[in-house]
Parts: C-alpha cells; structure tokens; sequence
C-alpha cells in the first residue's frame, strides 16, 4: 500500500512549536482509511527524516517514507516559532542637579546564556519630576520576539532644609533629691541665736500633694513625671555657649540730597558772579580820567575800594559749600530731596545772595541816581 494514497491513508501535520533552546522533532502519525481504521507504527510501517536544524527557529521538514508492507513518500512541515522575551527598564531616582545614574533594564525570558541587544534613553529635563526611561531595539532577535517596557527616573528638589538647625529642646533635669538620713538645711534649736551676719535659713513651707484629678498634667506627660527647671548657668541653645549670639547691625542705606547740590551750584555761581564784578569793576576805574575818579570820591560816602574788595567775601561761602557737599555726599548712592546738611547748604546760598546784594557795583546805584534825577527833571 502506498502511504502517499490520501485515499487510503491520513498523514497528520506536526504541530507548531515554541523555541526552548534544545531539538524539537515533532512526530508523525499515519492511519488507514476505511471502516477499521490502523494506525501504522513508526520504524516498521514508515520512518521520519528531519531538516538539519530542528532547534532554531524556522521551518522544519519531516520527510515520511513507506516501509516494509508500505510505500510512498509523504512530507509535512511545521514552524519552530520565537519565544516571548520582555525588556523592562529599571525606576532610577536622582537628586537635582546630580548626575544621571545608570540606566538597567530587568530581561525575563532567555534561555541559558542567550543575550539580546537593546538601548536605554530617558525623555530630556532636569527640573524637579518624572522622566521616562526607554528601553529600545529590534523587535525579532534571533530566536526570540522582544516586548519592551518603560521606566521612570524620578528627579527629586534640593532639600532646603539641610541647612536649617533646629533648636534643640532642652532635656528636663531630674530634680535633685538629698541622700537619705542627709538634711540639706539644717533647723535652729528653739531659742538659738544666729551669730553676727548670718541669716537664718528658713524651713520651705510644704508641697500639698495634688491627687491625679485635680493636679494639671502637661499634654504627653503622666502625672507621675515631673519636670524640674534647669538649673543656673545651664546654657541656652544659641551660639556657640548656648547663649544667644550679638546680632549683625543692619546696614542703612545711603542717600544723597537734590536740593543740596543745586543750593551748591547756586553758592558757587553767586560766588562766582561777585569775582568777576570785582575785576571788571578795576577795569572800568582805570579807564575813567581823573575828573570823573576826584568827583566820585567827593560825593561818595563809604571807601569805593572796601566795598569792591568786600565782593571777594562771595568766596568764602561758595569754597564752603563745595568742601561741605564732596565730604558729605556721595552721588554713587540712590537721591532724595534733603538730608541733615540740607539747612546749613540752603543758609549758605541765602548768605552769598544777600552779600552780593550788600556789594553790589556802585556804578549800578549811579545809573538808577541818574535815572531818578532825570525823571525829576
């Protein structure tokens, strides 16, 4: 009989398996048609012959031939499919700031020592969160089919509270108890007289006992705890004896005044301006004759030269104002209007302008004479 007779004969088709890194020969059964059906026996009725490779994924080839009372050939296939391997990115966490650490990944489903090849990256930022690390490569890698998993590499803020020291709570003394059969203070006899310069020590006066229900008990605290003061000289959390450190003298911003430069500006042109009359003055003298010198001198009452030479007095408080504005103010600081120089700067400006009134030029007062006598006229 002829296997190869589909009539006669139903050859059934290896089934499909799973790669487990060892050889995978998949078998073959055959069995007669008809009314009482036989199923031939592998090695007497028939033999397998296999493709070379039956251990890595592909297609395998089973080659069924006839033998002894059987004939024919018959070939079936079946596949020899990749296993499921998972790449899962390990969660990563790093301060801010700090360098990333090593990325890993967590690989389920090699067998023996089979390796794949795969890349992590996680999404950009080095802000306070979470990142995505991503795992990532071919999806078919030999005899295996490759699912990958993200992680996440969580950023954490600067904890701002590393420099900050606490001001730790001082310990409750235990108090004090007197050794037993000890008296810490002793009693006068009745009647005794303290010498000369002692004061009597006087008995403490008792401590009523307080029952748990009335006596009030600190929250935290069982009424059998008592807290004691700590005692003198215990040093208080602080500086560096425990005591409270000097505090840093706060800095007052500098300013400097407006109206103190322009009282300056006003001194020194005022100043200024009575200079400058003074010499033109000596030039217009020298050029009048002497007629008109011996007329002025005979119906002026007060010394021409003194009142000319008092303009140089104008001077005095101009330099003053200059010396007293470049020692006391500075224009690098912010400005405001006045300051407590404001006075003495403003004093010094009326003080020019009423002296340049005093001495101003009498050829000035001649002109309004002359003026007034030829109205009268």
């Amino acid at each position: 009989a002829d296997i190869s007779d589909d009539k006669y004969f139903n050859v059934s088709d290896p089934d499909d398996v799973t790669y487990n890194g060892t050889e995978q020969k998949q078998p073959v059964t055959i069995t007669s048609t008809g009314s009482a059906p036989v199923t031939l026996v592998e090695g007497t009725d028939y033999e397998l012959t296999y493709s070379e490779d039956c251990t890595n994924v592909g297609k395998v080839t089973v080659t069924i031939t006839g033998k002894g009372n059987y004939k024919g050939t018959v070939k079936r296939t079946y596949q020899i499919n990749p296993k499921e391997v998972t790449v899962k990115a390990d969660d990563k966490t790093k301060a801010a700031g700090a360098a990333d650490p090593a990325f890993t990944a967590a690989v389920t489903g090699l067998i023996g020592d089979d390796t794949i090849s795969y890349t992590l990256t996680r999404a950009a930022g080095e802000a306070a969160g979470t990142y995505t690390i991503t795992p990532a490569g071919e999806e078919l890698q030999g005899n295996y089919k490759v699912t990958y998993e993200t992680g996440t590499l969580t950023i954490t803020a600067p904890d701002d509270d590393d420099d900050d020291d606490p001001t730790p709570t001082p310990t409750p003394m235990p108090p004090v108890n007197p050794t037993p059969g000890q008296d810490p203070t002793p009693t006068p006899e009745p009647g005794a007289v303290p010498p000369q310069g002692v004061r009597p020590a006087s008995t403490p006066a008792p401590t009523p006992s307080a029952s748990p229900d009335s006596a009030a008990v600190e929250p935290g605290k069982t009424p059998s705890e008592t807290i004691s003061p700590a005692p003198a000289g215990t040093p208080e959390p602080g500086g560096t004896d425990g005591t409270e450190g000097p505090e840093e003298p706060v800095k007052q911003e500098e300013y400097w005044a407006l109206i103190n430069l322009l009282s300056t500006i006003a001194t020194s042109l005022i100043g200024l301006g009575m200079v400058v009359t003074f010499f033109r003055k000596k030039d217009d003298e020298n050029e009048e004759d002497e007629e008109k010198a011996n007329d002025r001198a005979n119906n002026e009452e007060d010394d021409p030269n003194r009142r000319r030479k008092s303009k140089l007095l104008g001077l005095i408080p101009a330099v003053a104002s200059i010396i007293i504005f470049v020692l006391t103010e500075n224009l690098s600081n912010q400005m405001r209007l006045t300051d407590k120089w404001t006075i003495w700067m403003i004093a010094l400006a009326l003080g020019n302008a009423v002296l340049a009134v005093i001495t101003r030029n009498r050829k000035d007062d001649d002109s309004d004479d002359a003026k007034e006598n030829e109205a009268a006229a």
